[in-house]
């Protein structure tokens, strides 16, 4: 490695792992109980104690999972799409190759799996953390950036090559635009970082402007010892043990204290601390990987790894998602999406739990009987018996059966059952914001059109600040990876991108390529599913606009004015043109078919008539009744393109 380890001082160390500790102590003392009571709700793992109930009496009735469920598709649901804008004349033809770039990393690291956990992490806790890196896989990298690779090249790989000979072959084959194997390999990284694991200094509400982040690693011991980057001292000794659950706390040896763990821990917990350090040329960006404190262990063996940090990217490598902001908070667990409901579905399932309990007693029938009468038992068997015909003797001294045996009555639940159920369960729609509609199930009788349009208005009004605030997180991420691409994609890439009229084109793509000065905008809607429906209404309506330009052309056409190939050219650009901005053009087109299309007969009918949920198609009904289908017509990031802007750009 080109870099050495940079010195720090003994008394630093110390004060390094006093802010660590510090910072692990507030979040266990204020926020990890309540992000283990939402996740528990979540995984369906429930505390009956806390609902009065103990055994199998609870019942767990997944409300925040159904909640989750419906929000989520909502939001993402399909691979994000992300446009590059040029700043200046001249960049357009670089922008559109870095669009290509990193909407080709985004599907070749799955990003949508990634954000849908992020997402999800929003949900729940109201912060959801993203991390964005760079896995070199073996590709060539500068002397002074190949601290960062964790693979490396072995010559017996490269043909009995070292290590430097096999790098200059790779460079000199990229110079002359040979491709080598398969091509490089390497791409940035997405990962999702559980909140837990990220620790920040107090009194901050944005990660970027904290001095310092720190990040909770928990790392096999034998992988540390055979990564070269690092320097493990003789006397470190595993600490940890791997879980998948949310940790109770992060002192003592184990990384869940209540946990009791069979076998040996193998492994330890390593702090990757970034920080901004003074130097003769200014602030410098530093990482320090921290190792905690042992015994026998020294302050300056807990620091494994020390360096400047390679990254050239605009402050911290996290990029973080809250859905609704508290001023000066970075954690605001309690109005987080899934956690505002948790009290309410805690005591929905606690009135299910009892009610569904009185019915199993009540549904066992019982009986009542004179003394003597259940004697000998034979009563008591024909009661249960299932055999036909079957007789059993009574005492003599009874003359009438009915005088001497009765059913039990039945006694009824309490009569405030019934509103208190129902009490809470529009409790859970208000605060939700999901209906029973956007559930999928069936409304009550007597909803009114008027009723279900403002509730889908609202449900949409909703998604949509939800998805912008996601599309700004993406356009955040994307600039993150375009950064990391142009600092270490150093060799020739080879690009399928969209051509112009629709067709595959193969590009070359080389790091000068992408030099330009880009504005990052996610492609609104693009991370929901489109509708069959809409793409075919959005086809006919482009269909209709072709045609009623070409009739305003073939007067002019006709007079000489124009020349013969003007209606030849729109056509083909104005086909051009959908090819390449489909999912942009979409919506405002199928608006425009809709607004040409006569209402079907029948279709109105009023507002106040009742209707059900079999005549509500995708987004709810309209103020007029009419069944609205399709996605929200609506983004977060600026909304659709009107009409006019639509056929400026096809006539131009």
């Amino acid at each position: 490695m080109s870099s050495k380890k940079i010195r720090i001082k003994d008394d630093e160390i110390v004060e390094w792992q006093q802010r660590i500790d510090a910072a692990e102590k507030r979040l266990e003392e204020n926020l990890l109980p309540r992000w283990k009571q939402v996740l528990g709700d979540y995984v369906a793992e429930y505390e009956h104690d806390e609902l009065g109930l103990t055994g199998d009496e609870g019942v767990n009735f997944n409300f925040l999972l159904a909640t989750a469920n419906v929000l989520v598709p909502n939001i993402i649901s399909a691979e994000p799409y992300v446009r590059f804008l040029p700043r200046r004349p001249g960049d357009e033809d670089s922008a559109r190759l870095a669009e290509s770039a990193v909407n080709y990393v985004f599907r070749e690291i799955d990003v949508k799996s990634v954000l849908q956990d992020v997402v999800l992490d929003g949900l729940m806790f109201n912060f959801g953390l993203a991390k964005v890196g760079y896995d070199p896989s073996g590709a060539f990298l500068l002397d002074e950036e190949y601290e960062t690779g964790p693979e490396h090249v072995d010559a017996e790989e490269e043909e009995g090559l070292d290590e430097f000979e096999a790098r200059e072959l790779r460079r000199i084959m990229a110079e002359e635009d040979i491709p080598f194997d398969e091509g490089p390999q390497d791409n940035p990284t997405i990962e999702r970082v559980p909140p837990w694991n990220l620790l920040t200094p107090p009194g901050y509400s944005d990660i970027q402007k904290c001095p310092w982040v720190a990040e909770r690693l928990t790392v096999r011991i034998d992988d540390l010892e055979m990564d070269d980057r690092f320097r493990l001292p003789k006397g470190l000794e595993p600490d940890a043990w791997l879980s998948e659950t949310l940790p109770n706390g992060y002192s003592g040896t184990a990384h869940d204290r209540m946990h009791e763990y069979d076998k040996e821990p193998e492994f330890v917990t390593v702090y990757e601390l970034r920080y901004w350090a003074k130097t003769k040329t200014g602030l410098r960006r530093r990482i320090m990987w921290l190792t905690k404190g042992q015994d026998f262990l020294k302050p300056q063996e807990c620091v494994i790894r020390h360096i400047n940090d390679p990254l050239n990217t605009r402050g911290y490598p996290y990029r973080s998602i809250s859905f609704t902001r508290i001023p000066g908070r970075m954690h605001s667990t309690q109005v987080s999406d899934l956690a505002a409901i948790r009290d309410i579905s805690a005591r929905l399932n606690q009135e299910w739990s009892q009610l569904l309990r009185h019915h199993s007693i009540s549904s066992k029938r019982k009986w009542v009987g004179l003394p003597g009468i259940l004697e000998d038992g034979s009563l008591s068997a024909l009661l249960t018996s299932d055999a036909d015909m079957e007789v059993a003797e009574i005492p003599a001294n009874v003359g009438d059966i009915r005088n001497a045996i009765m059913l039990l009555p039945e006694a009824p639940p309490p009569s405030t059952t019934v509103s208190v159920m129902q009490g809470l369960q529009r409790l859970m729609y208000e605060i939700s914001g999901v209906d029973v509609y956007q559930r999928g199930g069936v409304g009550r009788k007597g909803t009114t059109a008027t009723e279900v349009a403002i509730a889908a208005q609202g449900s949409s009004n909703r998604a949509a600040i939800r998805l912008g605030t996601v599309e700004r997180f993406i356009e955040n991420v994307g600039r993150l990876v375009l950064f990391i691409i142009r600092q270490y994609w150093d060799e020739p890439r080879y690009l399928r991108v969209s051509g112009p009229t629709g067709n595959n084109e193969f590009v070359t793509l080389n790091p000068g390529d992408i030099s330009g000065m880009y504005d990052v905008r996610v492609e609104a809607g693009s991370t929901i599913g489109k509708d069959p429906g809409t793409e075919q209404q959005a086809f006919m309506g482009l269909l209709n606009t072709i045609n009623s330009t070409v009739n305003s052309l073939i007067p002019l056409v006709q007079a000489g004015i124009s020349s013969p190939d003007t209606i030849t050219n729109f056509v083909d650009r104005a086909f051009s043109i959908w090819q390449q901005d489909k999912r942009m053009l979409m919506e405002p087109l199928a608006a425009l078919q809709a607004a040409s299309t006569p209402a079907a007969a029948g279709g109105g009918g009023g507002g106040a008539g009742p209707v059900g949920p079999e005549s509500v198609q995708g987004r709810g009904m309209g103020a007029d009744g009419q069944p609205l289908a399709g996605p929200p017509t609506t983004s977060g990031t600026g909304g659709t393109a009107d009409v006019a802007t639509l056929m400026s750009r096809l006539r131009g």
